[in-house]
């Protein structure tokens, strides 16, 4: 799977797509068929929570908490306001 959108503050939309027919460090063209939407949406600099709902029925939905696993190098700085 696959997952692509757009975002706007804290938030991604996400487009959730099947890709089919690759053979893994192979130039072919995978066939992709969207399959359904996640959100991303970040709480603060560390953490965030995922929620994923997929067109099929026999799939379940779920909602999954998500934190930062590499060191913040970036967000704390954009977060603080100047002074």
């Amino acid at each position: 799977f696959t997952a692509s959108g757009d975002f706007m503050g804290d938030t991604a939309t996400l487009t959730i797509a099947r890709n089919t027919g690759g053979i893994f460090n192979n130039s072919m063209a995978t066939t992709t068929n969207a399959v359904g939407t996640m959100t991303v949406q970040f709480t603060d600099c560390t953490n965030g929570i995922l929620t994923f709902d997929f067109d099929d029925e026999s799939v379940s939905d779920d909602t999954v908490d998500i934190i930062r696993l590499s060191p913040d190098t970036f967000c704390t700085s954009l977060a603080i306001p100047a002074q």
